[in-house]
């Protein structure tokens, strides 16, 4: 076998034959290392992990994470990497909360002087589709919540004390080696910092509907979600805008950490099939429950679930009785319809009917 290869023949009159076989077994061993060229899927060849999560690129991300990616040694680096994150998590929860005081007051000053005789009444499919876009948008914003949570909770590893993390270059990836959190420093980053994300979103998805439904006019619906799908993203605004390149860059290299425990994963596996169906009904049922109990431009919501209905006058007789009246003639309209349909079909085969009685008769 080692004097088969034509490299080894070359050198067969210069080399005793066990040192020609050990070179061929030698070759024969690196040939035998190399990978394998297989054609496969795009997942598996790019080597993509049935769940992984990584840092979020906004202010949420960087306040917990750029702390322990780098090793404080002066003022410069304990100001860039510890104090500044913190300090624009807070501007950003202030920004946040003023903007849901503003959504409450406006609200409550248009719900206060509606008017049922004189306002515009809104294309109720236009309003619909408003408030499940900004519903889908608030529920993501749950879901990074969630996801954000899981990484910092769980997939970040528990250590004594916290220290910063370490990694190692393997084939390529980047494998964490060292560091992690402390329990008390994850109590703190999940009251400090996830509870306070889950709450605003709460607290938007209630005073962002309310101030879908008291829109103007139908274009006010249209730019109302806007603004409040830009409000959601403040907090990457602030990132991109007052983080420092090399920051954003560390951060951005961080590696996804994986879910390696399969116990750890059991009840993603158990989520992913039922995550989408389950999304699709919650969002049509939060915009079903938004239409039908808060009351607005000509709709009186039965009971008081709105947020604004102890200020918001009630439909005055007038008003009710024509609303009651123009759903009476949509009714009698289709109705009439029905009926005119029933009698023509009902002309158009007597004739029908009229030759097969003779010719029932015929036969007997």
């Amino acid at each position: 076998a080692g004097l088969s290869d034509p490299r080894v023949h070359a050198h067969s009159s210069s080399w005793p034959c066990a040192h020609l076989l050990a070179v061929r077994l030698h070759m024969l061993a690196i040939e035998a290392g190399k990978p394998k060229e297989v054609d496969c899927e795009l997942s598996d060849a790019a080597g993509i992990a049935d769940f992984e999560f990584k840092v979020p690129l906004s202010v949420y991300g960087s306040s917990v994470m750029l702390p322990i990616l780098k090793e404080v040694a002066t003022v410069s680096d304990l100001l860039h990497w510890k104090v500044l994150p913190a300090f624009w998590l807070v501007v950003n929860s202030v920004v946040q909360i003023i903007f849901m005081k503003s959504l409450f007051d406006i609200s409550k000053s248009a719900a206060s002087t509606l008017d049922h005789e004189t306002c515009e009444h809104l294309d109720d499919w236009l309003l619909a589709a408003a408030v499940w876009v900004f519903v889908v948008v608030v529920l993501t914003d749950l879901q990074q919540s969630i996801d954000m949570a899981e990484l910092y909770c769980r997939q970040i590893p528990t250590v004594p004390e916290s220290k910063v993390l370490r990694f190692r270059d393997v084939d390529g990836k980047l494998v964490l080696t060292q560091g992690g959190f402390s329990v008390a420093h994850k109590v703190g980053v999940f009251v400090f910092v996830v509870l306070p994300k889950i709450c605003y979103a709460f607290f938007l998805l209630v005073l962002g509907v309310t101030y879908l439904i008291f829109s103007t006019t139908n274009v006010d619906v249209i730019l109302n979600c806007t603004a409040l799908v830009f409000i959601m993203d403040i907090d990457e605004f602030i990132y991109s805008f007052f983080s420092l390149a090399r920051e954003r860059q560390v951060l951005e290299a961080c590696p996804p950490f994986v879910v390696k425990d399969a116990g750890q994963a059991c009840h993603w596996y158990v989520w992913r099939p039922l995550s989408q169906a389950f999304k699709l009904c919650v969002s049509c049922l939060l915009v079903g429950l938004t239409m039908g109990l808060f009351s607005r431009c000509g709709y009186e919501a039965p009971g008081s679930a709105g947020l604004h209905d102890d200020v918001m006058p009630t439909m005055t007789p007038s008003v009710a009785s024509a609303a009651a009246s123009a759903v009476a003639t949509v009714v009698g309209n289709a109705t009439g319809t029905f009926v005119a349909t029933t009698t023509l079909v009902q002309t158009a085969t007597a004739p029908v009917a009229s030759v097969g009685t003779t010719l029932l008769g015929g036969l007997r």
